[in-house]
């Protein structure tokens, strides 16, 4: 069982109640995919029907609380061998996005400001950053597949 749900940075497993295994540096859907694939290799050599259900949190915010306590969530974070990819992608950027005329939208969208520059900068990249982090969770599917040799009944992504 994943202790550590929202950090990609320190995965922490415990298995059936035993002490936590803390994998400190090592990027958490690799993890989880080692871990998968074990499970896997364990449930095929006994030789009977089995259940494995993986949830990496590759694409979704990282989540971390401070010495104090404080919490806080960063835009989700991509393996490192995954940092540079998709640098031109953008958000799409169809007619409502930023739009300039929302005076036949509900009073609370009217009264937030439009996008400056910077605020679209940041969309942008945390819309990289969710697609980089999906990557590992691309890796992920095409290891279950091959290490189950697409022999289970159903492999939904």
């Amino acid at each position: 069982m994943l202790l550590t749900a929202c950090r990609y940075d320190y995965p922490v497993f415990a298995r059936n109640g035993g002490e936590p295994v803390v994998y400190a540096g090592q990027y958490h859907t690799d993890v989880v995919t080692s871990k998968a694939v074990a499970q896997i290799r364990s449930a095929k050599a006994a030789g009977k029907p089995f259940y494995i259900q993986v949830a990496p949190i590759g694409c979704h915010d990282a989540c971390y609380v401070d010495e104090d306590f404080n919490g806080y969530v960063t835009p989700p974070v991509p393996a490192p061998r995954h940092a540079k990819l998709y640098a031109e992608v953008n958000l799409p950027h169809d007619p409502s996005f930023n739009e300039e005329d929302v005076s036949d939208k509900p009073a609370w969208v009217q009264a937030l400001p439009r996008l400056d520059r910077a605020n679209v900068t940041y969309l942008n990249e945390y819309h990289r950053d969710r697609l980089r982090s999906l990557r590992s969770v691309d890796e992920l599917i095409d290891t279950l597949a091959y290490q189950t040799d697409l022999q289970v009944p159903f492999l939904i992504s």
